[in-house]
């Protein structure tokens, strides 16, 4: 698990707003949250985590309550290590 601290560095920030996808059934959903909507999804959460190797290279490696898989920047790995790791 990750905090919501770290999970806000590591989220790629498109000019205030967040991307984000959610596996349902067959279909993939996208959705654009504003960063404050993400935070708020952040502070209702129960899990937030680093997803495993297809959400990596999928560049949505920040999972949420293992349903939600938000967008990260390209060196999440290293913001990770540079503030605690994971724990």
């Amino acid at each position: 698990m990750i905090t919501r601290d770290q999970a806000v560095k590591i989220a790629k920030n498109r000019s205030g707003w967040v991307h984000s996808f959610k596996q349902s059934g067959h279909a993939i959903f996208g959705c654009d949250y504003t960063v404050e909507e993400f935070k708020r999804t952040l502070d209702a959460a129960k899990i937030i985590e680093i997803g495993g190797e297809t959400c990596q290279r999928m560049r949505h490696a920040l999972c949420v309550d293992k349903e939600l898989f938000f967008e990260t920047i390209d060196n999440f790995q290293e913001i990770i290590q540079e503030t605690g790791g994971e724990t």
